[in-house]
């Protein structure tokens, strides 16, 4: 859906891993970076006088880690009901000392297409066929959330895969994903949803040569 006054996407690059990451944004029309601090104000102090009190200046210093900062102004279209400053961090072991707002999150997605598997002496011109995947995912906390695995293959690089049915995958319980998808250009797409973290490293496949033309 299109914002009605800010922006709902964000093009990140990783300097470190050389990577470009796509976020959505909830309708952001200013960002920064700060510290978010907790400490006292002087109307939460209340009554408190000098000689009840104590510390020192190191011990009142503000915090120094610095935060991306969000503002987000409501929009009903995208299911935003109020205007907020919001900061992103991680769900389960984040540092900021704030509550989870369930109307910014959306499902995380991840997406590979034109595997060419060249690299592995198989040809350009070769059908493959996919019959196994073995992800190294896992997702943490203890909120139910849900990982589905999806695969597609192309007959031409550039032309959008065939995409079959969606496969759920518990990592508690599963290893592996029978997979029944053939082209020259392979494809698979992760899912996750639920308001949990999750990590995926990497995988193996099986896979078989079927011809060449």
């Amino acid at each position: 859906m299109n914002p009605s006054t800010g922006c709902n996407r964000s093009a990140v690059y990783n300097y470190r891993r050389e990577t470009w990451t796509f976020y959505d944004l909830p309708n952001v029309v200013a960002a920064a970076t700060g510290a978010v601090t907790i400490g006292q104000t002087y109307t939460s102090v209340g009554s408190v006088t000098f000689d009840n009190i104590g510390g020192s200046y190191i011990g009142d210093e503000d915090e120094g880690e610095k935060h991306s900062l969000f503002c987000s102004r409501s929009d009903l279209v995208q299911g935003l009901t109020k205007s907020r400053i919001l900061g992103i961090d991680l769900i389960t072991g984040g540092r900021l000392v704030r509550p989870l707002e369930p109307e910014a999150l959306k499902p995380a997605l991840i997406e590979r297409v034109s595997i060419d598997l060249d690299e592995m002496t198989s040809p350009l011109r070769s059908f493959k066929s996919f019959l196994g995947f073995y992800p190294q995912v896992s997702t943490r906390g203890s909120t139910v959330s849900t990982v589905q695995f999806q695969f597609g293959a192309a007959p031409y690089a550039g032309v959008e895969p065939v995409w079959d049915t969606l496969h759920s995958f518990d990592p508690a319980v599963n290893h592996k994903i029978d997979v029944r998808v053939a082209g020259r250009y392979l494809a698979y797409r992760l899912i996750h949803t639920g308001i949990t973290d999750f990590d995926f490293s990497g995988f193996d496949m099986r896979m078989t040569q079927r011809g060449q033309r």
